[in-house]
């Protein structure tokens, strides 16, 4: 149910007006937590990524690891969609925006890349580059095509 927003500009409201705003302001709390745990949890593990692989000091291995099975799970994702695979709104929120959003980083990825290139590692950089968006779109694909083999069984 959308809201309407003449409601808002009303000066006296029915049973149905308050009954019409409980049930869109319900709905969109619950909306805004599947974001927000969704997030939290990704954000979480590209945390935990970036720190169990920050031995690699050479090369932003954390980043490109979250990118790329982000990348992966948000194929899948639409890809089960694709297949009719019904998804309800809460749970494609706390998936894609949600939990995927925090865990693919391209802020990080960004000033990882600009501190490649400003340290005079310009291959590494382009590598970086290279790596992020080929592997990330590759497990995009891989996801689409997993998710379609997995709905033909």
């Amino acid at each position: 149910m959308k809201f309407s927003p003449s409601v808002m500009r009303r000066t006296a409201y029915t049973a149905d007006d308050f009954y019409e705003l409980y049930i869109w302001r319900g709905q969109f709390v619950a909306e805004f937590m599947a974001v927000g745990i969704g997030g939290f949890i990704g954000a979480c593990l590209r945390y935990l990524f970036s720190r169990m692989t920050s031995s690699f000091l050479l090369f932003p291995l954390g980043t490109l690891l979250s990118n790329v099975i982000a990348g992966f799970l948000i194929g899948f994702i639409i890809g089960l969609e694709q297949q009719s695979v019904k998804i309800s709104k809460n749970a494609k929120l706390f998936m894609t925006t949600g939990f995927l959003g925090g865990l693919s980083t391209f802020s990080t990825f960004n000033i990882e890349t600009i501190g490649l290139f400003t340290d005079g590692k310009y291959m590494l950089s382009v590598l970086n580059v290279a790596l992020n968006l080929g592997l990330s779109m590759c497990g995009a694909a891989l996801g689409l095509f997993c998710a379609k083999a997995l709905a033909a069984r």
